[in-house]
């Protein structure tokens, strides 16, 4: 297996590994930093036996081919799953996005008057982000 595929739920308890039952793996990193899209594919008859949630947090790991250990290249949140039937078979298309998709979940409703840009995003950062979110102040 050239990827390796964990999914957690939102307190990053392991729930499963799905290296062997996911597909067409692809993700992309963002052009201004961070991960943006992913995708892969899962067969229907193996999402019956298991619940993957919204926000539910996906790494994909990738093998790295000097020490053979996997090593992590993408972390996101699941943001949808869409079924198909492709021929005989259905599948479920599991796709999310990196951990900055969250900032839309925010809601900041304050005034900062005479106050620093330094000063505004640190304390938007302690208040509003890393309370509500999976992002903390080292991966910004």
């Amino acid at each position: 297996m050239i990827h390796k595929i964990i999914v957690s739920d939102r307190s990053f308890n392991v729930l499963d590994d799905l290296t062997a039952e996911a597909s067409n793996v692809s993700w992309q990193n963002n052009r201004i930093g961070g991960n943006a899209a992913f995708s892969f594919d899962l067969p229907v008859r193996f999402c019956e036996e298991t619940a993957l949630g919204g926000n539910f947090n996906v790494k994909i790991y990738r093998k790295n081919s000097s020490t053979k250990n996997y090593d992590l290249w993408y972390q996101g949140r699941i943001e949808d799953k869409i079924n198909n039937v492709r021929g005989m078979d259905e599948i479920l298309t599991v796709r999310g996005f990196g951990y900055q998709s969250e900032l839309k979940d925010i809601y900041v409703d304050r005034d900062y008057t005479s106050k620093t840009i330094e000063f505004i995003v640190e304390d938007i950062l302690d208040n509003d982000v890393t309370p509500n979110t999976n992002i903390s102040k080292g991966t910004i």
